[in-house]
């Protein structure tokens, strides 16, 4: 916390950047960091790997429907246990790439066939894979944000907040489309931003930085406008010739080539893939289908979302970094983005997720260019405090979103799957392999062989031959039945009892989604 004080309390006169040869020229944008400053800077980011892996594991299921449905279950299509009748219409449509489907049949196959077959472990890779693109996306921002910032204090804090920020490692972790394409993107755009500022790459890493930029459009095929703004960003600044537009260029063919190849193993046919998403989504989202909102409404959600105290000074920061410092590859990145979004009807907080780890530095570009109100935000003592209470509420929803299940759903299907049944008996008809509000029956965590049956009818009445022995039983909510007839044994519990008492139960509503029991039951009359 400290750190963030410091790097809001200092502030300095920007230098001049001078041009050479239409190169942004930096001769010394930043002093370079004493051992002290790199030993702090490393411990930062060793904080934020051990957070991602922390939250890799503890983190199951999802956080939207598209991560399990068009990720996971395509990818158990092609291992030949998820019925085509089962996926979604995207499938029949054929507008979803198979990059990411490819890389979970991969991982998939690749553990079975080291004898590991428990999917919830290869969920759990898949997350930690996800992670780790993440933190090299980190990695790669904290190394070009050196020309970024006039005081190595803010730029410090931009470090911390990007490493420690409550929301940073459940995002790092998802096996998203939204995730994998920040992070792609991010990897290529930093070494076309390291070309403009003199720190020369290799052909080889402008070829690779290509097929970065390439597949996080494959990822989600909205990154495209990161891509063309980063790419105008890169013309305008450092006017580059063939021989250094050739490689980015060709990485990126080679990227789309092998999406088209992956979109042919996958839907069994040729195609290309981007068109019909076009073709298909955008007359779907004029017509409504999807819901629509205000152009202005991203703007109240993240307050809302991302914690008032926390992303005000964040959202305020980057506003001004768009306003103050409109040559920064961060604005002509993220503006273009956010404006585009703005003006599509259907709106989700998740669609602006892939750029979650440019936000800090964003941020924090635009308090460095409005020092009287960053100095003001820590000039007294009160203003210090509500810093160390803002910190205090970060490092409560740090610890909550990265133990917490993502979709608390899953995590019956872990303790259902662990229980190795052959017959599980549904309480009150709410089958928990049917997701959410989707109601699409889901397989990838389904246990081969797994018979479901209902122990009530129609009128909620015990169909008594479906309990003549101890069985597996699931409900949501609360007991459905009359204790004096039914006796149960509690296996797990999604909501558990300590957090029923107010005001958790209050505090964590928002970390809910249905509560689950599995229980061993058996009639009281033929005793346990």
């Amino acid at each position: 916390m400290s750190t963030l004080i410091e790097g809001l309390a200092v502030s300095a006169p920007r230098r001049r950047v001078a041009r050479r040869g239409g190169l942004l020229s930096a001769s010394a944008p930043l002093a370079l960091a004493p051992a002290s400053e790199g030993a702090r800077t490393r411990r930062y980011l060793l904080a934020a790997l051990l957070l991602i892996v922390l939250t890799s594991w503890f983190s199951i299921g999802f956080h939207h429907y598209d991560e399990h449905f068009q990720l996971l279950e395509y990818a158990n299509y092609k291992l030949g246990r998820t019925p085509v009748a089962d996926l979604p219409w995207e499938f029949q449509a054929r507008i979803r790439s198979w990059f990411q489907p490819a890389v979970a049949f991969a991982v998939v196959s690749g553990l079975e066939g080291a004898g590991v077959s428990n999917p919830f472990y290869s969920a759990a890779v898949l997350r930690l894979l996800s992670g780790l693109l993440f933190w090299l996306a980190l990695v790669r921002l904290v190394r070009v944000s050196r020309w970024w910032f006039d005081s190595p204090a803010v730029r410090r804090a931009a470090i911390a907040a990007v490493c420690l920020l409550w929301f940073m490692p459940f995002l790092a972790v998802r096996f998203s489309s939204e995730s994998w394409a920040g992070s792609l993107f991010i990897i290529g755009f930093s070494y076309l931003v390291a070309e403009v500022y003199r720190d020369r790459a290799s052909g080889w890493d402008l070829g690779w930085a290509g097929v970065a930029l390439g597949l996080a459009v494959l990822a989600r095929y909205q990154a495209l406008i990161l891509v063309l703004a980063g790419i105008l960003w890169f013309l305008r600044e450092a006017r580059p010739g063939f021989a250094r537009l050739a490689p980015p260029a060709a990485g990126f063919g080679v990227a789309l080539g092998a999406g088209l190849l992956l979109d042919r193993w996958g839907y069994g046919e040729w195609g290309f893939t981007p068109l019909r998403y076009l073709i298909a989504v955008h007359p779907l989202d004029a017509v409504g289908r999807f819901g629509s909102s205000p152009w202005w409404w991203y703007f109240p959600r993240t307050l809302w979302s991302g914690v008032l105290p926390i992303a005000l000074p964040l959202l305020v920061g980057a506003v001004a970094a768009w306003v103050r410092r409109p040559r920064s590859p961060l604005t002509w990145i993220s503006l273009p983005f956010v404006a585009v979004h703005c003006l599509i009807a259907h709106k989700e907080l998740r669609f602006l997720f892939p750029l979650a780890p440019v936000l800090p530095f964003l941020a924090f570009q635009g308090l460095e260019a409005l020092p009287a109100l960053a100095r003001q935000a820590v000039a007294s003592p009160r203003a210090r405090l509500g810093w160390w209470m803002l910190a205090g509420i970060n490092a409560a929803a740090l610890v909550l979103r990265c133990l917490l299940p993502a979709y608390q759903t899953i995590g019956l299907q872990r303790a259902i799957y662990d229980s190795a049944p052959h017959r599980l008996l549904i309480a009150d008809g709410e089958d928990p392999y049917a997701l959410g509000g989707l109601r699409v029956e889901s397989h990838f965590y389904r246990p081969s062989g797994l018979v479901l049956a209902n122990l009530t009818d129609a009128g909620g009445d015990i169909v008594a031959e479906e309990l003549q022995s101890p069985s597996l039983v699931v409900w949501s909510g609360v007991f459905p039945f009359d204790a004096s007839r039914i006796a149960c044994r509690p296996i797990y519990q999604s909501e558990p009892d300590w957090s029923r008492w107010e005001p958790l139960h209050t505090l964590l509503a928002w970390a809910r989604s249905d509560r689950w029991t599995l229980a061993r039951c058996w009639p009281v009359e033929s005793g346990g």
